[in-house]
């Protein structure tokens, strides 16, 4: 995507985002309503797995964080992917979305 190394204060904005995202996913996790809020849990997980691919791929880290944190991006793409199967079924374009990223990052 020609980004290359994400500077300071790009890393700082990810982090923010992914703060943001990591403490409303464990609000809307806290209510119990999975049911209701499936979908916002999903864009959640996708955002923070986006984030957290973009924190590994681009910034300037140890080869064994960098994998720690793919690790984390798989996670969170696995779970918007079983997130919005529930909720739209699993041949929805937001699942199809989140296993073309998983196959793009290899993950």
């Amino acid at each position: 995507d020609g980004m290359g190394v994400l500077e300071h204060g790009d890393l700082l904005r990810v982090d923010a985002n992914l703060e943001f995202c990591k403490t409303a996913l464990g609000c809307l996790k806290g209510s119990g309503a999975f049911a209701e809020h499936a979908v916002e849990i999903g864009i959640y997980a996708q955002q923070i797995a986006v984030l957290e691919h973009a924190h590994a791929v681009k910034s300037r880290t140890t080869p064994a964080y960098k994998k720690k944190l793919l690790a984390r991006a798989a996670e969170s793409a696995q779970e918007a992917i079983r997130h919005f199967s529930v909720c739209l079924g699993p041949t929805h374009g937001k699942v199809m979305q989140m296993q073309a990223k998983l196959r793009e990052w290899k993950l």
